[in-house]
Formats: structure tokens, C-alpha cells, sequence
């Protein structure tokens, strides 16, 4: 397949594509799912966090907000210990709240802290 035959299947720009694959830009989240999705495979394949390609869908995909906040409190970790154990804005955790995403390598670094995949955080997974 082509690089325009998959932005296009992906619903990507060829640009931003071609931006990330020679290290100019880092990929949204957004773009990692879009990614994924047309690949059929994970978002810990494609960010490096797994070897295996496969995963299983969720049932029922969530937002990140909607896993984000509730693991958290299940591990019992504050979200000002978040921050300050992963060295982020507080306020960048607030915009979580309101259904923005984190940057793709911060999504890499809450994956390792929260001992969980990057697909149970963007929801498509229900697998931690």
C-alpha cells in the first residue's frame, strides 16, 4: 500500500504522516489511534511499548478522561502525585479532565508509570 493509499485509509495527511516518520514531529494520540486502527494492531506496538501487534478491542471504547481518572483513584495515586512523579503541569492534568489528550510521549510515560497499555488509556482496549 502506498503512503497516500494509507493516510487516506487512515484518515491522516500525508504530510504530518511523512513529519513523524522522519522525526520533525511527534504523533498525536490521535493520529497513534488513526494509526492503529487502519493497521489493525495496537498503539504499544506502534509507540515501542510491545512487540506484539495484536490487541483486543474494547467493548465498549472509552474516552481517556474516562480511564485516566478512574485508575488513578483506584491505585490511589493523587493527581498531584502524578505530576510530580512524572513531571507534569498540573494544569495539563486538569485538561484531561475536559477531554483533551496528552502528548504522545506523555501517554508513553503514564503507560509505564500506571503499569497499563497505551490502548486501555486511550480506550481502545479493556485490557490494562
Amino acid at each position: 500500500m502506498s503512503v497516500n493509499a494509507f493516510c487516506k485509509h487512515a484518515g491522516i495527511s500525508v504530510s504530518g504522516l511523512l513529519a513523524v516518520l522522519s522525526g520533525k514531529a511527534e504523533p498525536s494520540p490521535a493520529t497513534v489511534m488513526k494509526c492503529a486502527d487502519a493497521m489493525n494492531c495496537s498503539a504499544d506496538y506502534l509507540l515501542g511499548l510491545s512487540d506484539r501487534r495484536e490487541y483486543i478491542p474494547a467493548r465498549s471504547p472509552a474516552e481517556f478522561k474516562d480511564r485516566i481518572f478512574p485508575l488513578l483513584k483506584t491505585r490511589g495515586i493523587t493527581q498531584y502525585r502524578l505530576a510530580c512523579d512524572c513531571g507534569l503541569q498540573q494544569s495539563a492534568i486538569s485538561k484531561w479532565k475536559h477531554g483533551k489528550l496528552p502528548k504522545a510521549e506523555t501517554l508513553v510515560l503514564l503507560a509505564d508509570y500506571l503499569h497499563c497499555s497505551a490502548d486501555y488509556l486511550l480506550g481502545r482496549s479493556d485490557l490494562t
